[in-house]
């Protein structure tokens, strides 16, 4: 896709006419369906129960959130697979603008073929989480064409270049997670940091 597009350019795109709003990121990390950005997850997100009210959610369990960020390097994790086990987690980088992103399985996640995609957006119907890491979600969907394709990721690398750090295992969560795992990485922290 070439260079991204500056943050200034979209924005002005987006407000033509109209007063400045903020500007959001979503990645998906496969080939995008259907006509939205639709529900997503976030592991290990507590949404706290006055925001899911405030936001009229009544399914707790499964709350049909749209998450964001104002932050691009903060988006460009989630350009990776979550349900591939790819990540272990993901946190900003204090003073920064950058994000960190743990990998597992190093070999197959740089080499893995793909095929997402990182939009820019209006913040317009977004809730910023005041205690969650960057982060703003909606109960509505973000329609396509409202939307601009700010970076194609067709691999790890993508993401890197457009700003995402990297730290990588060579194990897969199971050998990383395990008891023997963790623990052979604790005895052996000198064969573990050769791995990174």
């Amino acid at each position: 896709m070439g260079s991204l597009p500056d943050k200034g350019e979209l924005q002005a795109g987006f407000n033509a006419g109209q007063p400045a709003t903020k500007l959001l990121y979503h990645a998906i990390p496969v080939a995008p369906q259907g006509d939205a950005i639709r529900t997503s997850t976030n592991y290990g997100m507590d949404i706290r129960p006055e925001i899911l009210a405030a936001l009229g959610v009544t399914d707790t369990d499964h709350p049909p959130l749209v998450f964001a960020s104002g932050h691009f390097t903060k988006a460009l994790a989630c350009g990776l697979d979550t349900f591939a086990s790819e990540k272990a987690m993901n946190m900003g980088i204090d003073g920064t603008q950058s994000e960190l992103v743990l990998i597992l399985n190093r070999d197959v996640t740089m080499s893995r073929e793909r095929s997402g995609k990182v939009y820019a957006f209006p913040a317009d119907g977004f809730v910023e989480l005041p205690y969650a890491d960057r982060q703003s979600v909606s109960t509505a969907p973000v329609k396509f064409k409202d939307a601009e394709v700010v970076l194609e990721i067709k691999s790890a690398d993508d993401l890197m270049r457009a700003g995402l750090q990297i730290i990588s295992f060579r194990e897969t969560a199971k050998e990383l997670w395990n008891d023997a795992g963790l623990t052979a990485s604790i005895n052996n922290s000198g064969d573990t940091y050769k791995s990174l």
